[in-house]
């Protein structure tokens, strides 16, 4: 059994939470938010605090909080035991803490609904020593995930590529579905476009996939699209995307 102190109260410990809940394997015996209101709901099932110096002893302390407060916070760890941040950003050497160190990366999306499973959900750790490898890929493997070493830098990479792929794709939905609503035209129209593009860049390739009045070099239809488009910044959005659309299609 893996014991677990679980630190943060954000979207992804709630995940965490959730999934260590119903995986065998996972002794979730702590759970820490510097606001306890925020998981009071759970105390009947975990043992809750708001202070680090009452942190119980664990295999792994899991770090689940933003990315600017994850050297602070581990500074504060008292322990020989193994801590673990989960960011794509932060490097390894980052924890600031007196004992052992790890990385535990789910290369994932996490909402206020929690996933329903970790199945084949990728993992990238890094550890200092290959025991501590061995904890961190039994943990991944008893929440249904798929384990993956890389080091710091090449999970930096990573984590870039997801903001591109992830946050400004779905920043562009969202200036899509603004200008649907301003228009009075409804948003729904769009889901099945939306699941066919993902989906045809996953089965045949992005590159493969790419359709649209930038790859033929329609400039007629561009700059239709540009005098629709009276906000101007999403106006150099488009520019710039179709830009890089033409040249990587030339």
């Amino acid at each position: 059994m893996i014991k677990v102190v679980l630190i943060g109260a954000g979207n992804l410990a709630m995940n965490f939470q959730k999934i260590f809940d119903i995986s065998s394997g996972v002794d979730l015996i702590q759970w820490y938010s510097r606001k306890p209101k925020k998981i009071r709901s759970f105390e009947n099932k975990i043992s809750i605090t708001d202070k680090i110096s009452d942190l119980k002893p664990a295999d792994i302390y899991l770090i689940a909080i933003s990315d600017d407060e994850i050297a602070k916070m581990s500074a504060k760890i008292k322990t020989s035991a193994l801590v673990v941040h989960c960011s794509g950003s932060i490097a390894i050497d980052e924890l600031l803490c007196n004992s052992k160190k790890g990385v535990l990366y789910p290369i994932q999306t996490f909402s206020n609904m929690p996933l329903a499973t970790f199945n084949k959900l990728p993992f990238l750790i890094e550890t200092k020593n290959k025991n501590d490898f061995k904890l961190l890929q039994d943990l991944v493997l008893k929440i249904g995930g798929k384990p993956i070493e890389m080091n710091s830098q090449k999970r930096s990479y990573v984590h870039l590529i997801a903001v591109i792929i992830n946050n400004f794709g779905n920043h562009l939905i969202e200036l899509g579905e603004k200008i649907a609503q301003n228009h009075g035209i409804p948003f729904a129209i769009f889901h099945k476009i939306i699941e066919e593009t993902h989906k045809n860049a996953i089965e045949i390739g992005a590159r493969n996939s790419q359709t649209g009045p930038a790859k033929r070099k329609d400039n007629k239809t561009i700059n239709k699209h540009l005098n629709l488009l009276s906000d101007e910044g999403i106006k150099k959005i488009y520019l710039g995307l179709t830009d890089s659309i033409k040249k990587r299609h030339e």
